[in-house]
C-alpha cells in the first residue's frame, strides 16, 4: 500500500499487530495506530513501548511529545556539529635532557592540539623536572606532576608501563592521546586528530594509527617494525597500561614480571585482558611490507606508497628513538640490556653472546667503537631489530616519506648532530 492508503486502512481497522524479530527503535507505524485510536499487539522489540509519552492514555501527551521531538532532533543535530571533544594528551619523562631526547618539541606537538597535556616525571636528576616547571608556568594546560620510582627495583623495567598509568588516571578529557617523549606529532596532523576524536567511531575504544620510524639523521624510515601504534582512545576509567594477565609469570619471590608483552599494553582493569582496538593497516600494507623484506623492490615501492598514503591521511606521529644512532647503540650497552633482563626476568651477564652489536663484552667496547659502528649502520642498513646480532650481509630495506618532519625538529635536528 501507499502511505496513504495504509493510514486510511490503519483508521478503519480494530487494531494493528507489529511483532518485529530484533530492535526496532521507534516504529513510525506503531505511532500512527496508537494516534488512529488502534488496540495495539506488539512485542519488545518495539523499543519505545514503556516510554512514558507513548503509555499515557492521554494522546494530548503523546501528540505534544511528538510535536516537541522536532525541535530537540534539530537541537541535538545542531549540538553533535557544533560539540569539539576535550582531548588530553600525556607522556612521562626521566632525564630527558641527559638522554637527548627531543621532549621539549614532543610536549609542545600535543599543545598543538590538546586541551591539557599531562607529563608525569618518575625522578629526573638532570634538570628535566625544573623544565617541565618552568614551562608550566608559561602554558595552563601544561600540568607536571612528579610520581618518584624506585629505579633500583629487580622490576623497574615494569614502572614504564605503571607511570603511563599514572599519567593517563590524571586526565580529564572525552579522549586521550598517548605519546612517548620521543616522539612528534606534524602540525599539519593537529586538526586531523581533533577531527577524528569529533567522529571517533562508536564501537571501538582504541585507534591505532601511523608511525614513521626513522632510522638514522638521513631520513630512512623502517620497513622492519610495525608502521602503527595505539594512539588515540576513549578516556573510559576501565583502561589502564600494563602487563597483560595472559602474559604475567611471577617469580620465587612472587613478583611480576612479563612472558613477552613490553609492560605497557593497554588493558581493562578490572580482568587485565588487552583492549580490542581499530587499525588503518590492511592485509595489502602488511604483505607488502613482508614481502619487501625478503627483497622484493616492487613490494617495497608498494609499500611506500602505501605508508605515504596513510601517512597523508591520518594523523601520527614521527618517532625519533633511532634517529641519532650512536646515541642509541650508548642505551643498549649503558640501559636496555639491563631493561630487557628486568622485564623478562633474564639473567644478562655482560659476555659477548649478549652483545648484539660486538662481537665482545660492553665493557671492552669503546666510544670510537661505538661512533663507527653508528655510521656503519647509518649507512649500510635500514633498520635491525636487535634480537640477534647485527648482520650487515644482510641490510634490511627502508623508504621514504614525501612529507617534510615537523618543523618543530628543525633546530634540534640540527642540535644532535
Amino acid at each position: 500500500m501507499s502511505p496513504g492508503d495504509f493510514l486510511t486502512k490503519l483508521s478503519t481497522s480494530e487494531g494493528l499487530v507489529y511483532l518485529p524479530k530484533g530492535g526496532d527503535t521507534c516504529p513510525r507505524m506503531v505511532i500512527e495506530a496508537k494516534l488512529l485510536g488502534c488496540k495495539l499487539h506488539i512485542n519488545d522489540n518495539v523499543e519505545h513501548a514503556n516510554e512514558e509519552w507513548f503509555t499515557s492514555e492521554d494522546l494530548l501527551d503523546t501528540e505534544s511529545y511528538l510535536y516537541a521531538a522536532r525541535e530537540t532532533f534539530w537541537n541535538g543535530i545542531r549540538s553533535a556539529m557544533d560539540w569539539e571533544p576535550k582531548i588530553s594528551g600525556y607522556t612521562q619523562t626521566r632525564n630527558c635532557i641527559e638522554q637527548r631526547y627531543p621532549w621539549i618539541e614532543s610536549i609542545n606537538s600535543l599543545l598543538g592540539f590538546c586541551d591539557e597535556v599531562v607529563v608525569v616525571d618518575g625522578g629526573s636528576t638532570d634538570g628535566t623536572w625544573e623544565k617541565l616547571q618552568e614551562l608550566a608556568a608559561d602554558e595552563p594546560r601544561l600540568k607536571p606532576f612528579q610520581h618518584m620510582r624506585d629505579w633500583n627495583d629487580k622490576r623497574f623495567a615494569l614502572f614504564n608501563g605503571q607511570q603511563k598509568a599514572v599519567a593517563r588516571e590524571k586526565c580529564t578529557g572525552d579522549f586521550c592521546w598517548q605519546v612517548d617523549i620521543d616522539e612528534v606529532v606534524h602540525e599539519e596532523d593537529y586538526a586531523k586528530v581533533r577531527n577524528l576524536a569529533k567522529n571517533f567511531p562508536r564501537e571501538i575504544e582504541i585507534l591505532a594509527l601511523p608511525v614513521i620510524e626513522f632510522w638514522g639523521r638521513e631520513g630512512k624510515v623502517r620497513v622492519d617494525v610495525n608502521p602503527w601504534k595505539w594512539r588515540l582512545t576513549r578516556n573510559n576509567p576501565r583502561i589502564t597500561h600494563g602487563v597483560p594477565v595472559n602474559q604475567r609469570l611471577y617469580d620465587a619471590d612472587g613478583t611480576m614480571y612479563s612472558a613477552g608483552s613490553d609492560g605497557d599494553d593497554y588493558i581493562y582493569r578490572d580482568t587485565g585482558d588487552n583492549v580490542p582496538f581499530a587499525t588503518f593497516m590492511t592485509n595489502e600494507g602488511e604483505i607488502s611490507r613482508q614481502h619487501a623484506l625478503q627483497g622484493n623492490e616492487d613490494a617495497r615501492a608498494y609499500y611506500e606508497a602505501w605508508l605515504n598514503a596513510a601517512t597523508e591521511q591520518l594523523p601520527g606521529v614521527y618517532h625519533y628513538s633511532w634517529y641519532d644512532l650512536e646515541r642509541k647503540v650508548h642505551t643498549y650497552k649503558n640501559f636496555w640490556s639491563k631493561h630487557w633482563a628486568s622485564l623478562y626476568n633474564k639473567t644478562q651477564n655482560d659476555v659477548a653472546e649478549n652483545n648484539m652489536f660486538f662481537d665482545k663484552p660492553w665493557a671492552e667496547v669503546t666510544d670510537g667503537e661505538i661512533r663507527d659502528i653508528a655510521a656503519k649502520m647509518e649507512s649500510e642498513m635500514g633498520g635491525w631489530i636487535f634480537h640477534q646480532r647485527i648482520d650487515f650481509s644482510k641490510p634490511t630495506p627502508h623508504v621514504k616519506i614525501k612529507r617534510e618532519q615537523p618543523a618543530s625538529m628543525l633546530d634540534w635536528r640540527e642540535r644532535s648532530k
